[in-house]
Parts: C-alpha cells; structure tokens; sequence
C-alpha cells in the first residue's frame, strides 16, 4: 500500500526546465563524434550526476563506470503478476517537498524535471531513485 509519494527538490536554476526541455536529445548531450566540449558527460567530473545531465548518465551508466553483469539464470523468464491501474497512479495527488501546491502523478512527471522520486511503503521503509 502506498503511503506517500513526494519528488525531492534539486537545488539548481536548472530545475525550472520541463521534461520535454531537459531531455538527453534535446539537450545535445553527448551527440557527435567527437562530441562538443560543452555537451561531454564524463567521469571523473563530478557532475554526471546533477541535473539535467543525471537524465544522461541513468541511461548510460555503463559508459562512465565499471559495472557488472548479472545472469538471469539458465531457467526461462518467468513472467511476473501484477494488477497495473493506470486511472488510479495518474490520479494520486501529492505535495512536492518544498511547495505549497498539490499536483497529480501525471502532472509530475511533465513538471519541472525534478529526476528524484520518494516513495514510502508502511513495513518496507521508503524507496529513492530515479
């Protein structure tokens, strides 16, 4: 049961930006060989994860760091049951950390591109990421 859902504030000008505005694409980020100066996302700068070039960074994540590869196993998928209610996640309203102003599910994620979501469940504790 979902007990509260909140998105965290990142703390730049650059959070004004929308979700259509601050997309990867649109950005330029890392397009071109080479890529231009100004539009490179590297590690060790510390500021892959900051926003908006954290949009970047989650979805090529395998490019700055070493990660590993985990097996699935040699069994076959397994599908997994669930019961989405599209209606009702579009509809949860909430107050973002910070403001005074409610707004929907929906509505959040073509906001202000605030990447951060908090989520709390009773007896599982609260869940942050992306």
């Amino acid at each position: 049961m979902l007990a509260f859902v909140a998105l965290c504030p990142i703390p730049t000008s650059a959070q004004q930006l929308s979700a259509a505005d601050s997309d990867p694409a649109v950005m330029g980020w890392m397009q071109g060989f080479p890529p231009p100066p100004d539009k490179l996302i590297m590690q060790p700068d510390s500021n892959f994860f900051s926003f908006p070039k954290l949009r970047w960074t989650v979805c090529n994540f395998r490019e700055l760091l070493p990660t590993e590869q985990v097996s699935r196993g040699i069994g076959a998928p397994v599908p997994l049951e669930y019961d989405l209610d599209e209606a009702a996640i579009d509809g949860l309203t909430f107050k973002p950390m910070g403001s005074r102003d409610t707004m929907t599910w929906k509505e959040s994620l073509l906001g202000a591109g605030q990447p951060w979501v908090m989520v709390g469940d009773p007896g599982l504790g609260t869940k942050m990421g992306t």
